[in-house]
This record gives structure tokens, sequence and C-alpha cells, in this order.
């Protein structure tokens, strides 16, 4: 009798565990742009250069993640090192994408990884460029990890932990392909 109690507690406790895990779906993990959802947060990895077909893509997976998540979407993109930075009008669209859907976000991270001088300048660049932005009515911060971002975002946006977005970006960045 002990025993059947004992599994019961711990088949519960597995259900439990399993309702709180987020949700994680791969939308497109092709051409060197992939986009995830992981709960309540979209998550987009760049390894190739942001073109404006790659960036529609994105701008398509967002509006939409936001309209089914009202007011409390996170949006975490990630810039892998060897990634190009975008062309002057993909930046200001970029820029203009955040400003209409700010009133929807909760937060976003940009994570751009690197070691050196040349992520650590970008980063710098970008948080210098958030200040010229228009007021936005979401927090944007600008990291170098997924763990920092993970850590931040976890704060801001229900039910979804840094580890999980931890794992989420290393399922999506091994289904990533570049064609």
């Amino acid at each position: 009798m002990a025993q059947v109690r004992h599994d019961n507690l711990l088949a519960e406790a597995e259900r439990v565990a399993d309702q709180r895990r987020p949700s994680f779906e791969v939308i497109s993990a092709s051409d060197g742009l992939g986009i995830a959802e992981v709960g309540s947060v979209c998550l987009v990895v760049w390894r190739s250069a942001v073109v404006r077909e790659r960036f529609l893509r994105q701008r398509a997976a967002l509006t939409d993640f936001t309209t089914r998540h009202r007011s409390r979407a996170g949006f975490v993109t990630v810039i892998e090192p060897d990634a190009p930075p975008p062309e002057d009008a993909i930046r200001k669209a970029s820029i203009e994408m955040i400003a209409t859907l700010s009133g929807q976000l909760a937060c976003v991270a940009c994570v751009i990884e690197g070691d050196g001088f040349r992520a650590a300048a970008t980063r710098s660049v970008l948080s210098g460029m958030a200040l010229l932005l228009p007021k936005l009515r979401t927090e944007v911060k600008y990291l170098a990890t997924v763990a920092a971002a993970g850590t931040w975002v976890s704060t801001r946006c229900d039910g979804v932990t840094s580890a999980a977005l931890c794992q989420a970006h290393d399922q999506l960045r091994e289904r990533l392909t570049t064609r």
C-alpha cells in the first residue's frame, strides 16, 4: 500500500513538473535564421547576414507571437559571433519593428555572442543607439550570453526559466541550417 501511494505521488510530481515546463516549438530553422517559441518568449537566432527576406520572416513570426501573447511576450534575439552586422535599412526596420510592438512586449533581450573586442564594441554601440530610440513601452537589454538573457527575461515573462531558454537555444542552434 505504501509503495502504491509513493508511486502515485511520484507520478503526480512528474505531471506537475511537465505542466510547469514551458512549451517549445521550432517555427523555422533554415537559411541562417532560427525562430522558436519557448513559453511566452519568441527566440530568434541569427547565423547568417540580416537581409530583407530573413528580416521579414522574423518580423512576421514576432508579430504573430505578440498577437497571441499580448503584453506578456518576451523577445530574445541571438546574434552568433560570425553573423555580419545588418545594413542601415535593416537596422532602421528593426528599430521600427520593436517600437511598433513595444506595447505588446514585456521585454526585449539582444544577445551578441562573442568574447572579443568586436562583440563588446557591438554591445556598447547598440546600447548607445537604444538611447536614441523613440520612447519604448518595454525594456531592452543587450547581453553577452543566452544564460544572462534567460536570467533577465525569466523575471519579466511568465513561466520561462533561464534553464528552459538555454535548452531551447541549444536545440534551435542544433537544427539551424544555413541553406
